[in-house]
């Protein structure tokens, strides 16, 4: 990123967080270290949910789905938000394991 952009934005945002509009973040990177030009990192639960997501998709004209899940709140949560409607209607049954 060109140092004219670099300056233009840090100074946008200042002023942004000066009218309240945006909180300041806690803390900044130092200049010397960049984030990559591609990509980007996504939250593991964000990754759950979306294959969750996907499974529901793809279960679509299965009869009955069994999960058998580790002792994860947020594997836990991500399969009861996609199958909620199934687990309702005894389509889908959910079992935590214990080691």
């Amino acid at each position: 990123m060109a140092a004219g952009k670099k300056t233009w934005i840090r100074t946008r945002y200042d002023e942004m967080a000066g009218q309240g509009r945006i909180s300041r973040p806690r803390t900044s990177l130092p200049d010397d270290i960049i984030l990559p030009v591609k990509g980007m990192q996504v939250h593991a639960e964000y990754t759950i949910y979306a294959h969750f997501m996907l499974l529901k998709r793809l279960f679509q004209g299965v009869g009955k789905v069994r999960f058998f899940l580790d002792q994860d709140s947020g594997m836990r949560a991500a399969c009861l938000a996609a199958f909620h409607d199934r687990i309702k209607r005894d389509r889908c049954d959910a079992f935590l394991r214990e080691d």
